[in-house]
């Protein structure tokens, strides 16, 4: 991949039948699509937050490892 590309993904709940109601991407399969991706930059926002479980949600952004482009 291009040194000047990052990759993004947006997660505003963890609730596919919540996000069902605005969206056709749910939610649960979207961080699937950044997994195996360890060598990339790639950026993880939540927004607009919607329903939620925090642990959820602190537990893919765990797991999705998103890089530090700031430190």
């Amino acid at each position: 991949m291009a040194k000047n590309v990052i990759l993004g993904v947006t997660i505003e709940t963890n609730r596919d039948d919540v996000a069902m109601k605005v969206s056709r991407a749910p939610p649960s399969k979207r961080p699937r699509g950044f997994l195996g991706m360890e060598n990339e930059p790639k950026m993880v926002t939540h927004e607009t937050i919607m329903e939620f479980d925090l642990d959820v949600l602190e537990e893919w952004d765990a797991e999705l490892n998103p890089a530090d482009f700031f430190g």
